[in-house]
C-alpha cells in the first residue's frame, strides 16, 4: 500500500513539475516565481530519479543567472545554495563565499549604499507581490551581511524604517541598531549612550553628531531632535519585533539583548516570560530558548547588574506560578542559565534565602535550577548542596529525588577524555573526599554516594566495552 502511494505521490509530483516547465517556457512566471520553485526542487535535480529529475534540472537550466536573480534568490533565502552540504563549517564558508562576491559585485553596479538600498527595498517589494511562503522567506541573511560589512547602510536602512514604518525594509530596523551597538566604534558607543541618557538635550547632541558623520546630507535641528525622540521610544518596539521573528538564538538578536538587558533590563526580562508563556499556551511553537553551549552563546551576565537581586527574585517569583506546565522545567533553568550563569556565589545564597521557609512549589522552582548550574558544582560547592539536600529531606522523598537529579545532571559533561577513564575516576575521588570530610550522617551523604556508584558502574561498563571490541 505504502509503495503504490508513493509511486502516485511521485507520478503526480513529476507532472506537477513538467507543466512548471512549460509555463516557465511560455514566460507566465516571473522571475521571483521562478527563483523560489528553482529553491525548492533543487534537491530533486540532485538527489531524485526519472521525471523528477529530468523535470528539475530543466526547470534549473531555465532560470536565468543575473545579478538580480542572484540577489533575489538571497534575500528569499541564502542558505538555499549549500543546504545541502553536511559539513555546516563548510557550508557556512561557502555560503560566505558566495554572498561575500554578490555584495561586491552589488556595489559595483549601484556605487553608494544609498542606491544599494533603495535596490534591496524595491526587490524586497517584487519578492512580497509574489506572496512567497513566509517559512521559506529570509532577506535578514543578506541585509545582515550588508549591514555587517557597511555602518552606512546599516545607519541609512534605520533612519528608512523609522521615517516610514511601511517601509518594506521596516521589519530589519531592529537588526540594524544591534549591529551597530554592538560594534566598537565611537559612533556606536555615542548610540549606546544616547539610549541610555536621559536628557534630551544631551541625548540631541549626541545622535546629531553620531548621524553627521554618517549622512551627507544636513539635517536641522527640528529633524535632528524628531530623530532622537523616536529613538528614545524604539526600545520597546524593537523588542516586539524580535518577539515575531520566533528565534531568539539569532546572531545579531542576541547581540542586542546582551546590550539592552543592563539599560533595560525589566523590559528584557519581561518578554522572555511572556515567550515562555505564550510558548506554554500552545500560541507560540517555534519558540526555543537559547541554549549556552549548543548555541556557542554566552550569558546576558545579569548578576552584574545593581538590581541583580530584585530581578532575579522577580522571576523566581513568577515562576511559582508554572509549576506543573509541560516543558517549563526544560525552558525556565535555559532562561535563568542566559541572564545569570554561572551563578555566582552570592546567586546561589540567594537561592537560599527565597527558599527559606517556603512552600514545595519554591523548592521544585529551585529544583529546576539545579539542571543548569555550572560543570562540577556539586564539588565545588559543598555547604550549598548540603543545604538543598536538608532541605528536601524536610519536604520528602520526592523533592530529595529532584534535587538529587538536578544536580547530578552537572555532571553529566564529564565523559572519556582521549580515550582513558580520567574523567569518571576524577568523579570517584572528589566524592569520596567529601563525604570522608562531612561524614555519613550529612543530608548530603547520600547524594555523593549515588554519584560515587553511578561513576563506577560507568567504568565497569566501559571496561566491558572495551573487552568486547578487543575480543
Amino acid at each position: 500500500m505504502a509503495k503504490k502511494w508513493l509511486e502516485d505521490w511521485g507520478t503526480e509530483f513529476a507532472n506537477t513539475l513538467e507543466q512548471i516547465y512549460s509555463l516557465s517556457l511560455s514566460g507566465k512566471l516571473s522571475s521571483v516565481t521562478m527563483t523560489a520553485i528553482g529553491q525548492i526542487v533543487r534537491r530533486h535535480a540532485r538527489y531524485s530519479n526519472g521525471k523528477i529529475k529530468e523535470f528539475a534540472t530543466l526547470i534549473l537550466e531555465h532560470i536565468e543567472t543575473s545579478v538580480h536573480t542572484r540577489t533575489i534568490a538571497a534575500l528569499i533565502n541564502g542558505w538555499s545554495v549549500v543546504w545541502e552540504m553536511s559539513d555546516h563549517k563548510a557550508a557556512e564558508a561557502e555560503y560566505g563565499k558566495r554572498i561575500d562576491a554578490l555584495i561586491e559585485r552589488l556595489y559595483s553596479i549601484h556605487k553608494t549604499d544609498k542606491k544599494l538600498l533603495e535596490y534591496i527595498k524595491q526587490s524586497l517589494i517584487e519578492i512580497s507581490a509574489a506572496e512567497i511562503p513566509s517559512n521559506e522567506f529570509r532577506p535578514d541573511m543578506l541585509i545582515g551581511r550588508i549591514q555587517d560589512k557597511s555602518n552606512t547602510f546599516s545607519w541609512l536602512l534605520l533612519k528608512d524604517a523609522y521615517d516610514d514604518t511601511s517601509s518594506p525594509i521596516y521589519d530589519h530596523a531592529g537588526q540594524a541598531l544591534a549591529i551597530l551597538l554592538s560594534k566598537k566604534h565611537k559612533d556606536a558607543e555615542n548610540m549606546r549612550n544616547a539610549l541610555s541618557n536621559d536628557e534630551d538635550r544631551l541625548r540631541k547632541g549626541i545622535i546629531a553628531s553620531a548621524y553627521a558623520r554618517y549622512y551627507p546630507e544636513k539635517y536641522t535641528d527640528e529633524d535632528i531632535y524628531s530623530l532622537s525622540q523616536v529613538l528614545k521610544s524604539k526600545v520597546k518596539n524593537i523588542l516586539s519585533k524580535i518577539e515575531k521573528i520566533k528565534e531568539i538564538a539569532d546572531y545579531h538578536i542576541t547581540k542586542f539583548l546582551r546590550y539592552v538587558a543592563h539599560k533595560f533590563t525589566q523590559i528584557t526580562i519581561e518578554y522572555f516570560h511572556r515567550r515562555v508563556e505564550s510558548s506554554l499556551a500552545g500560541e507560540d511553537p517555534y519558540f526555543r530558548v537559547i541554549d549556552l553551549e549548543l548555541d556557542r552563546a554566552k550569558s546576558l551576565e545579569l548578576y552584574q547588574h545593581p538590581e541583580a537581586r530584585k530581578w532575579f527574585f522577580y522571576s523566581l517569583d513568577w515562576a511559582t506560578g508554572l509549576i506543573g506546565k509541560d516543558f517549563f522545567k526544560h525552558i525556565f533553568g535555559k532562561m535563568m542559565q542566559i541572564f545569570y550563569y554561572p551563578f555566582p556565589y552570592p546567586m546561589t545564597q540567594d537561592l537560599l534565602l527565597w527558599l527559606g521557609s517556603g512552600d514545595k512549589k519554591r523548592f521544585a522552582v529551585i529544583a529546576y535550577l539545579l539542571r543548569v548550574l555550572p560543570e562540577n558544582f556539586v564539588f565545588d560547592n559543598q555547604d550549598f548542596v548540603q543545604a538543598i539536600m536538608q532541605k528536601a529531606q524536610e519536604y520528602g522523598e520526592k523533592e530529595v529525588e529532584q534535587a538529587s537529579r538536578g544536580l547530578c545532571q552537572t555532571l553529566e559533561k564529564v565523559s572519556w577524555i582521549d580515550g582513558e577513564d580520567s574523567g569518571q575516576q576524577q568523579i570517584i575521588e572528589k566524592a569520596k573526599a567529601i563525604v570522608e570530610e562531612i561524614g555519613c550522617f550529612s543530608p548530603a551523604s547520600a547524594l555523593y554516594a549515588s554519584i560515587i556508584e553511578k561513576a563506577e558502574r560507568l567504568l565497569v561498563c566501559r571496561q566491558e566495552w572495551d573487552e568486547e571490541d578487543f575480543d
